[in-house]
């Protein structure tokens, strides 16, 4: 991989994390400017998002930056298998939460 390659994947994923943690920070404000029925549903699929958009960003710093400088043993693909575990469970999660909370009453 190459240095720039590398570069800009840590500053990708630190941008993702920081959108996260802005995301998981606002999500009732989120919730409230999509107009959503249930608020509260909404403001936990805005918070599942958010947890899967971090998750996400961890995996690209470990699969873009780790790889890097160190070798892939069994420990590094478990990381990658557990984080891209995560980030697909919270985009399910936030998928059905949201589908909850646009259903009216």
């Amino acid at each position: 991989m190459r240095p720039w390659a590398a570069r800009s994947g840590a500053a990708a994923a630190v941008a993702a994390l920081l959108l996260g943690l802005w995301m998981w920070e606002n999500a009732a404000w989120l919730a409230l400017r999509g107009g959503a029925p249930h608020q509260q549903a909404a403001v936990w699929a805005a918070r599942s998002a958010a947890m899967g958009l971090m998750a996400a960003s961890q995996l690209a710093l470990v699969a873009c930056v780790a790889d890097r400088f160190y070798r892939s043993d069994r420990f590094s693909r478990l990381l990658k298998f557990s984080a891209a575990l995560a980030v697909a469970l919270s985009v399910l999660c936030a998928m059905t939460l949201g589908i909850a909370g646009m259903t009216g009453p």
